[in-house]
């Protein structure tokens, strides 16, 4: 899906660390072509009240948004599972409120489109931490490990993870949308949503999987920030920063 012209191009893996995380990377399904089939990639976009649509992307808040969705819809503090996203979208198609021209970005029509971006560095750096510790067991991993892991990354569909894919990969171009929110206003969007929900109480703690002992970019070399911007230079272009 993605190529060369992209601008990130392949990258070879030169680390034992990064060839086990790979080998426990899921594949996307080979039962079907159909990207949204696949149970981490499949059916992400959140149909909330008054035709406000929202894309889920990895590493973006995307747990607490499925929480939030769960709690202003079913008073349930648990989230959006794929079987549940897919039942929602199969429902909208039958009404026939499903823009087919939307793609797989499966808006409905006329909708209000929202979005949470991240800083690709960021973003990069918060989701190698998560999977080394997540994947690996390695307590708070150093940061010359995880800048090992960061310039050796390979941005092939099927061998990265998908906490790496970039922004794009899920949102598409940033034009699309009617309003964006840096993943620092996820509060500010959540107060806005809630203004749809009257009768539901207001959501406190929403944060899901919040970040420990988070990293800054700063920590990161000008060698490995310089070699990020190439490979999310897609994120860039695509108005994702």
């Amino acid at each position: 899906m993605y190529d060369r012209n992209y601008g990130w191009g392949r990258i070879s893996i030169m680390s034992n660390i990064i060839d086990i995380m790979y080998e426990k990377t899921p594949e996307i399904t080979k039962e079907s072509n159909d990207i949204r089939d696949n149970p981490l990639k499949g059916y992400r976009t959140l149909y909330f009240d008054n035709k406000i649509d929202i894309r889920l992307c990895p590493k973006n808040a995307n747990t607490s948004l499925k929480y939030a969705y769960s709690l202003l819809h079913y008073g349930i503090d648990s989230p959006m599972t794929f079987s549940k996203r897919k039942f929602v979208y199969d429902l909208l198609m039958e009404k026939k409120e499903i823009d087919e021209k939307s793609g797989l970005l499966l808006f409905r029509y006329n909708s209000y489109k929202i979005a949470l971006k991240r800083d690709p560095i960021d973003r990069a750096l918060s989701a190698v931490k998560y999977l080394l510790e997540t994947r690996l067991n390695i307590i708070e991993p150093s940061i010359e490990l995880i800048e090992e892991f960061l310039i050796n990354i390979n941005l092939e569909i099927n061998e990265v993870d998908h906490h790496l894919l970039p922004q794009t990969f899920w949102m598409g171009n940033s034009n699309v949308y009617d309003k964006i929110y840096y993943v620092k206003e996820f509060k500010n969007m959540i107060e806005y949503l809630q203004d749809n929900y009257i009768w539901f109480d207001r959501i406190d703690n929403i944060h899901k999987n919040p970040s420990k002992n988070k990293l800054n970019t700063n920590a990161l070399s000008d060698n490995t920030i310089k070699k990020l911007k190439k490979i999310y230079e897609i994120d860039y272009d695509n108005g994702w920063y």
